[in-house]
Parts: C-alpha cells; structure tokens; sequence
C-alpha cells in the first residue's frame, strides 16, 4: 500500500496534481502562526476547519504563539528537526530562513496550471521567490496616507491640498494641518515612524522614493542607504520636526487616534481598528494613495518546512490558505487583506478606505530591493538606529547613514 501510495503521489507531481482529497493515508500537519491578537486564532482555526472537512484523511493541529517568542520558538525547532509542516513568518524573517534554507522549494508542487499565477500579482509571487523559484506565498501590506477630514476642514484644506505627488506636497499638506497657539504645536499634521523600535526604515523608504531614491540594496546586494535622495528625505523630515510639523514618536503609542496628529502613513489593517475611537474624537477618516512608485511591500509569509515528511500535503494546504476559498473565509473571519486580484471586490464590498488602499497595494506596492537580502535581521536595527539618530538630531543624517553603510558592508562581507 505505501508502495502504491508513493507512486501516486510520483505521478500527482509528474502532473502537476495537488488534490489529495482521495488519499488512503491518514495525515498529520503542524501548523504554526504567530499574533497577540486572539481573533487571529479564530480566523485560521475556521480555514484550517474548511480545509480538513474537505480532506478528511488530513488532521491539522493549529498552535498560535504571540511574536515575541514565536521567531525564537521557529528557529529552534528547525534545529531540533521538531519544526512545524507549515507555518507564518514576520516580512523580515523571510530573509534570514532564505539564507538559512529553511524554506521547501514549492515549485514542485504546484499545478502548471495553478489560477494563483494569472491572479496573484507578479511582484507578490516574485517577493516570495527565491532564484526564481517560489518558496512562500506573502499576505500583502502596503501603505497609504490617512488623515482626520474634520481638522482638513477646519484648516480650509482643498482638492487640490489632498493630491500628493511627492514629498513636499505632504509637508505642504502636513504644515496646513498642523494646529499651533502661537509657538506651540496643539496637533502635529503628521506622523511618520521616528523611533527604531517602530520600524522608520518604511516611511524613510516611502518618502525617499518620494524624492526619487532608488531601492535599499540592489540585485548584487550593495546598499543605496546613504543615497541622496534618502538623506534629503530625511533632512527634510527632521525640518518637519525642528518646526512643529512632525511628533518625534514615543514607543509603543499612535498620536493618530489621539488628538495629538492630524495625518498618518499607515496600512489599512492598522487604521480600521482605530475608526471607532477616531469618531469619537469627531475625526472622520479620509485616504490618500501614495504617489506613483512609492508604496512599499510588506506582510506575513506562509511557508512549508524544507525537512516536511509530508511535503505534498503540506503545500497543498498552503495553496488552499491562499485560494479564493481560503481567502473568502479570512476576510469574512477577520478582514485580511487578499493577495489575489479578483478578491478585490469582495474585500473592499464598496468601502472607499478599502478600495483606495487594495488598489494600490495591487498595483503599485514593491519590495525594498530586487532579492531576498539573507542578512536582513543582523543589519536592521543598526538602520533603524541611524534614521532615529537622523530624526532627533543625536547625529547628521549623512554622517548617520555613512556609518550605516560601513557597518552595512561589513557585515554582507563576511
């Protein structure tokens, strides 16, 4: 019977065959996934529940950690051989069990004529691709520019305000939405990630993209960090916040659902949590998309353990998390984002905020660099470090990101 069993499933792969539903064998798939945030559990138990009803040979045992022990508990358990069949990986552990190889080359194991090709975008799949071969599948994030209607009113703000082509048509928007007695800041117009623990490599990104910077690193691997236009954009944040425009940020807390700041750069999973306290400060929410070139790809990752005894079935519950019917059920259970396009409709069910930011995450969002860069969680807080330094004006933002780049070269040349 495994005789017969391994030659079947010879021949699913040969055919490019992932249906397992009239598989003999009875199965046992761990699945891991990282949040602090128990509907998370719900959501994925519900899919999880949906996929074995229809696979009734398959058990599938759910364990959710929070993200604070989840990396470490992963990464041992590679080690120990004792690691999940499937499992979610934060957007910047992708690159260190890349360079690790902890990931199965999934390629293999899916249908030439798979519809997550035609409806997946490119640069999802390509983000999950390693030497052009697909080794995980990304819940996509982007971000957009969200602001308080009632202060834009309030400040007489026009059509013409809201059109954010570059960078100093948002310092232009955040300066008429910042509410002062005379020297005194009352709201800031804006607030952008400043401190290292909240992650400002992303808006130090987006708004030097703004000023037209290339990306982080290139193909080869050599950093553009101290490019010009990022230190322009930072140089002119740092004005922002010299002047009153910009709040330096405080560890851990949002001035947006406060009335502390009138505009944020954010994702949409992030701001939708805080409309309902937003409208009791009064604060209706408008949306403005990134401009063109400018939105930056990030997410969760899902992915099948290369050391799987039971790689088939594995990937074949991971392309049912990303099919229509997997994403239907995660949308429904707890608004997550599709990664396919003809979900759009479906998740955005007429919702401005929603459409403005599915459309262009779709379509416009890209990776910080060209290839997976394996070193990714030994250098980033060291950047992260220096934008902070730029920010407050503990150093010069060129000296700041000079010293980034030595240490940053050091360490992909070892």
């Amino acid at each position: 019977m495994k005789k017969l069993l391994s030659l079947v499933l010879a021949l699913m792969l040969l055919l490019g065959c992932t249906s397992l539903a009239s598989a003999d064998e009875e199965v046992t798939l761990e699945f891991w996934i990282a949040s602090n945030d128990e509907s998370w559990f719900s959501a994925y138990d519900a899919v999880t529940k949906a996929y074995m009803a229809s696979h009734p040979n398959v058990k599938i045992n759910l364990n959710m950690y929070a993200w604070g022990e989840y990396f470490t508990k992963l990464t041992a358990s590679f080690v120990g051989g004792i690691g999940p069949d499937v499992f979610a990986i934060g957007f910047a552990q992708f690159y260190t069990l890349a360079d690790k190889g902890n990931m199965l080359d999934l390629t293999p194991y899916i249908p030439a004529d798979w519809d997550g090709y035609g409806d997946i975008p490119k640069s999802i799949l390509d983000m999950g691709s390693l030497d052009g071969k697909l080794h995980a599948l990304l819940v996509p994030e982007g971000r957009s520019i969200y602001y308080r209607k009632d202060i834009a009113d309030l400040q007489g703000v026009t059509e013409a305000d809201l059109q954010i082509t570059n960078f100093d048509t948002l310092i232009a928007l955040a300066d008429k939405l910042t509410l002062k007695e005379g020297n005194d800041t009352i709201m800031a117009g804006i607030e952008l990630s400043t401190t290292a623990s909240s992650s400002p490599e992303q808006t130090t990104y987006i708004t030097g993209r703004m000023e037209g910077a290339p990306n982080l690193w290139n193909a080869d691997l050599t950093g553009n960090f101290n490019h010009a236009a990022f230190a322009t954009a930072l140089a002119k944040a740092k004005a922002m916040v010299d002047r009153g425009t910009m709040l330096l940020q405080t560890p851990g807390l949002s001035y947006f659902n406060t009335d502390a700041s009138a505009m944020i750069i954010s994702s949409q999973n992030q701001v939708e949590p805080q409309l309902a306290q937003l409208a009791e400060l009064g604060g209706e929410v408008g949306i403005i998309p990134l401009p063109a070139g400018t939105n930056v790809l990030l997410g969760q990752w899902y992915a099948v353990n290369k050391d799987t005894k039971k790689a088939q079935y594995a990937a074949d519950f991971l392309l049912y998390l990303n099919s229509v019917e997997g994403e239907t059920i995660l949308i429904d259970q707890m608004g997550q984002v599709p990664n396919r396009t003809s979900l759009g409709n479906y998740y955005c069910n007429g919702n401005e905020m929603r459409t403005i930011y599915f459309n262009s995450l779709m379509s416009d969002a890209q990776a910080y660099g060209p290839v997976a860069n394996g070193k990714f969680l030994t250098w980033i807080n060291d950047y992260r470090s220096a934008c902070e330094a730029s920010l407050a004006g503990t150093m010069g933002v060129q000296e700041a990101l000079d010293s980034f780049m030595a240490k940053y070269a050091a360490i992909m040349s070892e």
